[in-house]
């Protein structure tokens, strides 16, 4: 029994001695970093606090909401302030909601999951009443366009929406209408004006370049649906 037990533990050592040491597991973000983004966003999980210390930012998940906790899906209504790189909700119906960018500490950012009925002809600018079911973002964090937003609610069904204030106008200035305002530019030494340029201005080509712009930037978001104008001028 006595020499049974002998080489068991013999064996036992050599087989701990003959496994290979695993290399000690790396940090890619620092804890004080990773106190500061606490810090800044409270809201996020300590789930993904701890993916991104040990995995970076490669290691969050691929949608940025699954980091966040939000209340479940219900009724709202309220404002929605579409702009070319901001999109705030406010709630009620008071009849006005700030540009995002004007309010980064206390914005609401809105995120529509798409495809959604109804946003097919919301160019940028306008402001609409809506009504929809969605969920709201539990704790602060940064979000939307360059984190410029506290908060989120996100639109998972739209049941109404309703135009409160139009965009502000599309249009290109006619070739007259440049050349007097670039005259204008030129006399007060505001500006030097190209005119081999300006003298090849068109409205048409112009617009045209305007909406191939437009559709670029909206490539792959949910929240920025080509406008009527787009659609009839594929």
């Amino acid at each position: 029994m006595r020499l049974t037990f002998v080489v068991m533990a013999a064996v036992l050592i050599a087989g701990c001695k003959q496994q290979p040491q695993q290399p000690p597991r790396q940090q890619k973000v620092s804890d004080a970093e990773i106190a500061e983004m606490h810090r800044d966003m409270p809201g996020m999980t300590d789930a993904c606090l701890d993916k991104l210390k040990w995995g970076g930012s490669e290691g969050l998940p691929r949608q940025y909401e699954d980091c966040f906790k939000f209340t479940p899906s219900q009724r709202m209504q309220g404002l929605w302030r579409n702009n070319f790189e901001g999109s705030e909700y406010c709630d009620g119906s008071s009849g006005q909601c700030p540009d995002a960018k004007a309010n980064a500490e206390t914005g609401i950012w809105l995120a529509m999951r798409s495809p959604l009925p109804g946003v097919d002809d919301t160019p940028p600018g306008g402001l609409y009443a809506i009504d929809f079911i969605g969920r709201r973002s539990i704790g602060a964090g940064m979000f939307g366009h360059m984190g410029m937003a506290k908060n989120e609610v996100i639109v998972d069904r739209l049941l109404s929406i309703k135009e409160v204030e139009p965009p502000p106008s599309q249009a290109h200035p006619t070739r007259a209408e440049l050349i007097r305002e670039m005259k204008t530019c030129e006399a007060k030494g505001a500006c030097i004006p190209n005119w081999s340029l300006i003298n090849d201005y068109d409205p048409e080509q112009m617009k045209k370049a305007r909406i191939a712009s437009y559709l670029k930037e909206c490539a792959g978001k949910p929240i920025c649906m080509p406008n009527s104008e787009v659609t009839k001028s594929k």
